[in-house]
């Protein structure tokens, strides 16, 4: 079903981790909504996924959308009880990556031209 934006904030305030199992992407919006609830995400290594999650730290990469490869990376996750440390990962991305510091790097590259 579909979720309406008002209640959304209940499905990731009460998750440990985001899974996306996609077998196909280019990138996720969900991404950018576990990651302001302060929410690790479990992506296959599909589109954009492996570069957003595995190259912030955010979270964990699985190589293959299948069940036991992705079953494998939820267990591991637990496992090596990484939440803390994506959650710091997560804190330092949305720090460098906000709308000021944007806005920033957007006015400095305008100048240039």
């Amino acid at each position: 079903d579909y979720i309406p934006d008002s209640r959304v904030p209940e499905f990731f305030c009460a998750a440990d981790v985001c899974v996306l199992p996609y077998k196909s992407a280019t990138q996720s919006g969900i991404t950018s909504i576990a990651y302001h609830f302060d929410l690790p995400v479990i992506a296959t290594d599909v589109g954009g996924l492996g570069e957003d999650v595995g190259g912030r730290r955010s979270g964990l990469v699985v190589d293959r959308p299948d069940p036991d490869a992705i079953a494998g990376g939820i267990r591991g996750y637990f496992d090596r009880g990484m939440k803390p440390e994506c959650i710091a990962n997560i804190a330092r991305v949305k720090r460098e990556e906000n709308w000021s510091n944007f806005a920033e790097k957007l006015t400095a590259f305008a100048e240039t031209l």
